[in-house]
Formats: C-alpha cells, structure tokens, sequence
C-alpha cells in the first residue's frame, strides 16, 4: 500500500498562481499579435456567409415551390366551384300523387321523381300550392 503524500497548502497555492501567470502572459502575447490571425477570420467569416446565402436561396425555392403548388390547387378548386355553379338546375320528371284522406277528401299534389338503382322517391313541388295540379 503507498501512501499518498500531501503538499502543504502553500506550495500548492504558488504552483498554481505561477502557472496561472505564465498562461496570462501566453494569452496576453496570442492576443496582441496579429499575424496569421486576419486571414482565417476573413475565410471564416466568408463560409458564415456563403452558408448563410445557401440556406436563404434554399429556403426561397422552397417557398416559391410550395407556392406554387398551392396556388395550382386553388385554381383546380376554384374550375371546380365555378363548374358547379354554372350548372343548369336538372330537369327531374314531375307527376301527380293523389292522396286520398277518408272522410277528410281527396287531394291530389304534383311532385318531383327521383329513380336510381330501382328506387323511386318523390318530393313535393314546393313551387306550387298544394292541392294545385294546374
């Protein structure tokens, strides 16, 4: 087993102030001289740049392609509304429905026929009073 050995507090505290001054020196030094240091600050700071206009010519074609899409979405939505819209109303045949009500009478009423797939279903001809076949 060794035994580790503590130095004492003080000598410690002096190690680390002169290592401490001789970085502060080797800064202070790196920090005044300028040789070599304004060429790969222009190089950097031109990279920032071009990546910089990269990103935002990237981000432009995007927008400009999704504008794009949209913009045809809307107007296949807006030929669709239109052709819908410019719709004549269907002509539906119309016929005579007589409903007999007992001792009440008989009316008779003129309504719509709607037939698909072998169902007929018929709806009052609002356009006209009921009870009126003229």
């Amino acid at each position: 087993m060794s035994v580790k050995r503590k130095l004492p507090q003080r000598t410690s505290v002096i190690a680390l102030r002169r290592c401490a001054s001789q970085m502060h020196t080797c800064i202070r030094a790196k920090l005044s001289s300028n040789s070599g240091d304004t060429f790969i600050e222009v190089l950097s700071a031109l990279m920032i740049t071009v990546i910089a206009v990269v990103l935002m010519a990237t981000m432009l074609a995007a927008a400009a392609n999704i504008t794009a899409k949209n913009e045809a979405r809307m107007n296949t939505l807006f030929a669709a509304q239109t052709a819908l819209a410019t719709q004549p109303e269907p002509e539906f045949p119309t016929g005579l429905v007589t409903v007999d009500g007992g001792a009440l009478g008989t009316n008779t009423y003129k309504v719509y026929v709607y037939s698909q797939d072998g169902l007929t279903r018929y709806e009052p001809n609002f356009g006209v009073e009921n009870g009126d076949v003229s």
